[in-house]
Formats: structure tokens, sequence, C-alpha cells
């Protein structure tokens, strides 16, 4: 089948066109692109030719930072981040939707995501969750995925008490009387991870059906899927095979994690070493995912930082660098590209230096690999990410959004000038969603440290086309790639800057098909629960 799009403003991002008015999709590749006239003159009777009114079109946008999983949020409990306890439990009260079960039945209640800030002076604590739940376990996720808050239902069901001594790589938060208050952060939720319930199968496929309608709303037609359980990219690989994924996912397996990773720490070392019984058309998983260091969000900063003395802050490291050289070089020499999360300077010090030595074993020429966040880097660690092939991943996306307090972070200027690829992600949920639009804008906008609009959506697409592997078919408009396309409602190279963060998506195609389309009503309205319809 052949369309061809006419009267268009294409924003090809290719060096060598960077505009087209008109190109011709055959079955799902572009075939042709140029002027009106020239690519006219290629029509044939039976093409279907598509008038895009003068509207501006530009590749599929790369979040290169997210979790498909979010889009459980619309099958778990959700409150604002204003929320204190009263609003949390008006919230949890409400719920009638479904409750993962746990191999002993226990139904738990999940649900995020709360700010310790605004649950008052003392900070969370369970008591009024035990008021509310004294016989069920209740999970409620802070605002970095990093910490949690429990019941005592779900801290005996996971074995934590007053008696149990905090990990290296994490705290049982106490009371003054040393009781656990119910919060725990990084490690130390490993127990709860290990007991909580798992929801089946079938709420999974609704809640990545759902997730992918919101990206393609917002007009994403690839991501990285930064923390891929088995059961994500099981369901993956049935909508794949069923020919209902229409998403590029690069999918991290998780190493060491298992929180995140939804599994031990063997059974995660089981995915990797079996990464490909989980691909699939267009699932990739030759990707692994680190988390080296916490969170630079208060009121605990669990982030590795580099002190005044130059050193580096190896208290907040969760891998032993050796251990975490040694693991690099591993997956290096197995062409699987490492994504490792730095919250501070430090961890991005730590991960540059175990890449480093995975060069100097395997030679330079191995997959480029990711830092992610990338909110905190020193002076002098800029340079390496282009010397040693390391892409300078930016999120979350909320750079821009003055209550999360980050305006002295996140050099994009600084990251471009050294050379570095930058791609950005949103880390959706910790952003509210997978609009990438006015995160673009908050780098066109961020004081000292912004840059252009087109450098911006090359991160947004070529970048991360480059960062999974997959720039010779997707991420720009040239012939023989994939027709990923978004139509927009404006012309970003010519509003003015304070508009770009409002644009809309008229139109998203994926390999050639209109998987979202504005004007039509009959399609998921990705911003509606389909919880209330069920």
């Amino acid at each position: 089948m052949r369309v061809a799009y006419v009267n268009v403003r294409a924003y090809t991002v290719a060096p060598d066109q960077e505009w087209a008015s008109a190109f011709i999709v055959t079955d799902g590749v572009i075939t042709h692109i140029g002027t009106d006239d020239e690519v006219r003159g290629q029509i044939d009777q039976d093409d279907q030719v598509v008038d895009l009114q003068g509207r501006m079109a530009m590749p599929g946008i790369h979040d290169a930072h997210t979790h498909l999983v979010s889009g459980l949020n619309n099958w778990e409990v959700s409150f604002p981040a204003a929320a204190d306890e009263n609003g949390i439990l008006v919230a949890l009260q409400a719920w009638q939707g479904p409750r993962p079960t746990d191999v002993h039945g226990n139904q738990w209640l999940v649900g995020g995501r709360y700010w310790p800030t605004a649950l008052g002076p003392r900070g969370p604590h369970r008591d009024f969750l035990d008021e509310a739940y004294p016989h069920h376990p209740v999970m409620l996720h802070d605002r970095s995925g990093h910490n949690v808050l429990t019941n005592s239902r779900g801290l005996e069901l996971a074995g934590i008490d007053a008696s149990t001594p905090d990990t290296k790589n994490g705290q049982v938060i106490r009371d003054r009387d040393g009781r656990p208050t119910g919060e725990l952060y990084e490690h130390a939720r490993w127990p709860l991870f290990r007991v909580m319930g798992r929801h089946d199968d079938d709420v999974v496929e609704q809640a990545i059906r759902y997730a992918m309608a919101l990206n393609h709303h917002y007009g994403v037609t690839s991501v990285q899927d930064a923390s891929s359980t088995a059961q994500l990219l099981r369901v993956l690989g049935v909508l794949d095979a069923s020919n209902s994924l229409k998403l590029q996912v690069a999918g991290h397996l998780v190493w060491r994690e298992e929180s995140f990773g939804m599994a031990d720490l063997g059974e995660l070392d089981r995915m990797i070493e079996h990464h490909s019984d989980y691909a699939s058309e267009h699932v990739d998983t030759r990707f692994v995912k680190f988390w080296l260091d916490g969170s630079p969000i208060p009121p605990y900063w669990t982030h590795s930082c580099i002190h005044e003395d130059g050193t580096v802050d190896e208290d907040h490291l969760l891998i032993p660098q050796e251990e975490m050289k040694a693991a690099v070089a591993r997956f290096d020499a197995l062409e699987l590209s490492v994504k490792i999360h730095c919250g501070g300077e430090g961890a991005i010090r730590r991960a540059l230096d175990a890449i480093q030595h995975a060069r100097s074993v395997n030679g330079p020429d191995g997959p480029r690999h990711e830092l992610a966040h990338c909110c905190l880097v020193a002076d002098q660690d800029f340079p390496r990410f282009a010397q040693l092939n390391v892409g300078a991943e930016m999120s979350p996306a909320v750079w821009h959004l003055p209550e999360h307090n980050v305006s002295d972070m996140y050099f994009f200027d600084v990251v471009v000038a050294s050379g570095a690829e930058m791609t950005l992600g949103t880390d959706w949920s910790v952003s509210a969603s997978p609009n990438l639009f006015p995160a673009l804008q908050g780098t066109v906008e961020h004081g000292a440290h912004s840059i252009d609009l087109k450098t911006g959506l090359a991160a947004l697409t070529i970048n991360g086309a480059k960062a999974v592997g997959k720039h010779a078919t997707r991420g720009s408009l040239e012939v023989g790639k994939s027709a990923d396309f978004i139509v927009l409602d404006r012309n970003l190279l010519e509003v003015p800057v304070s508009e770009v963060g409002d644009t809309k998506v008229l139109r998203t195609y994926f390999e050639g098909e209109l998987v979202y389309d504005a004007a039509d009503p009959a399609r998921l309205e990705p911003g509606r629960s389909e919880r209330r319809a069920r």
C-alpha cells in the first residue's frame, strides 16, 4: 500500500534535507521525500493522497527514559502531590479497582505518589494507614520512586520490625522509640517487594495498552523502558505477537535491584543471560539497567555527591566499584548496552570510571552505554562522555517545573558543547505524563544552560534512535526509514518558544499506520481512566 502525504511542512531532522513538503510511504517505509512537485510526479493512480494542510510533521518522539508499567496508575490508587494524610485516605477509601494479590491471598492496596513534605512535620508515618487498614497491607510509592511507605500489616508480611537492621544500601526509617515508621528507602524495600502482591497479566496488558495510547497521544513512537520486568516483557511479547504493539521498545533488563526488577537477584541474572528469549519484532532486549545511587530529592538525599576535597561520596553508592567495573565489562563484552542510574555527580564519575575500565579491557568499539538523569555532573567529567562513547540521558523531565526546585541542575548546553549525544526522557511517572513538549520548551528556557530548539528536537528524535541502535531505520524522515511521524497543531520553528510547551499532536503514525487521531473521538481518550468503564 502506498500513501502520499502532500502539502506538509515536514521537519526531517536529516542533515542533507532539513525540510520537505511531501513524502510517500510504501508498506510502512518512506520511499520518496522532497518537494510537492517532486513527489507528485511519483504518485500513481492507485495511491492514496493525504493533504496535511500545511501542518508541521516531524519524526515520532523517542522517550529515552520511561516506565511503561506507569500505565498501572489507572489501576492503582493515585493522589496529588499536595495530598496530606487525609487526602491520601480519601483516595484509598474511594478505590474500587483491582488489588494485586500475593501468594497467601492477601490483597494489597497500592498507590502513590506521596511527597514527604506534604505529610506534616514528623514526616511519613504508618499510623494513619494502620488506623484505616489494620488487617490489609498498604504500600505507597513516594515522589522519587526510590522510597515507599507501608502499614504495619505490610511490615509484618515483609518480616520487618524494630530488630531489623538497616542494609548497607538502604534504611528502615524509625521513630524516636526505634520503631519502624513504615517508610523504607532503597534496598530496605526489597523484603517488602518480595512478598507484595502482583497484578494479573490481564491487568498489566490493559495498563500497557493504555500506556501505549497515552504515548501516541503525545507523539511518542519509541521508548526506552528503564526497568523491564519478566511480566512486562511477557505481556509486550503477547501484544507484539498479535500485531497490537505499535511502539518500538528498548527493554532494559534489571541487574542487581530487586524492587525495580520485581524478582530476586538470581532470577534477574537469569533473565539477562537469556535476554533474547524476551525479544520480539518491536521489543529489543539488548539493554541492562543499573542503579548506582539514590535520588537528589529531600528529605533523604540518597544520591552520591563529590565532596569539597574532590573525593566521591562512596557511602551512597549502591554497588561496590570493583563489582561495578566487572559487571560493566562483562555486559560490554556481550554487546549489551548498559544504562546506569546516576542521581549525583559522584555516581556519574564512578559510572564513567567503570565504562572506561570496560573500554580498556574489551577495546573501544563496544556498544554505546548511557548514564541516566545527568542532572548533576562535575565539570571535569563532561568531556568523558564523548571520549568513552557514552550517551547523556536527561531525565526526569521536570526541569521546567518550579515545584521540583531543580533550576540549578541539568546543564544542557555544557553536555552538548562537550560533544556528548544527549537524549531526553520523562521518567514517567516521576513526571506526570509522557508529554515531552513542555520539557522541550524548558531546555530552551533554562537560563544560562539553555540549548536551541533544533538541538532539543534532535535529542527527542535521531539521538534517541542512536541511543538504541535504530538510527539506520528510525529517528528521522528519510528514504528507507520507518514511517514513524507525527503531525502537530503548530510549526515549532515559527511560533514563539513560549508556545512550544502547549503543542498538541494531531496525528501519530507508527510504521505508516495511523495510531492516534485527535479528530477521531472513537479512539482512546488517554486522559480518561478505563477502569471506570470496566
